[in-house]
């Protein structure tokens, strides 16, 4: 059955552990992308919060790299990284913003819409 569910929505067998590594791999760039906004805007309300996402981020790669660790290494291929960034891309997460007119507010909202793509994903 799980095989089945994993075929259907990647095309092809997909291990838990490659969403795991993948998940890691989400995680970071979450990080260094709002990292990056943190460093685009003069709104010190905003820079404040695009680094405490800097850290959930971070602490969501902790989970995952937790529960990676149960099991014994599994390199992530090429062609199953491939296929992941693919569907991944598909999805728009972590879409262009630009903080010059938005809120922290807005942020707020767009970083849950970040989180419920991923987790869609």
């Amino acid at each position: 059955m799980l095989n089945s569910l994993k075929r259907l929505i990647f095309g092809e067998e997909t291990r838990l552990r490659h969403l795991y590594q993948f998940a890691i791999i989400i995680e970071e760039q979450g990080a260094q992308y709002y990292d990056k906004l943190a460093k685009q805007t003069k709104n010190e309300a905003l820079t404040k919060l695009c680094f405490q996402l800097v850290e959930e981020e971070n602490e969501h790669k902790r989970l995952f790299q937790q529960r990676l660790s149960r099991w014994v290494p599994l390199p992530l291929d090429d062609k199953s990284l491939d296929r992941l960034e693919r569907k991944f891309q598909t999805k728009g997460i972590f879409s262009d913003l630009t903080l010059s007119d938005k809120t922290v507010d807005d942020l707020v909202r767009y970083a849950i819409a970040v989180e419920h793509k991923s987790i869609d994903f």
